[in-house]
């Protein structure tokens, strides 16, 4: 993925999820699996003090 795609495709998830993205996540997370597992946590982040 080039750097235009990247960031066309951040700006849609942030406009459709609305939470904001550092400029480097499709690149941090460069496979689906971990661009939605890593979206998942964003959107529902683990409660505090449940277990492991």
């Amino acid at each position: 993925m080039d750097s235009l795609t990247a960031i066309v495709l951040k700006t849609q998830l942030e406009t459709r999820l609305r939470v904001p993205l550092v400029s480097s996540a499709v690149f941090d997370h460069p496979s689906v699996d971990e661009l939605a597992e890593m979206l998942a946590h964003r959107l529902a982040p683990e409660p505090v003090g449940a277990a492991r």
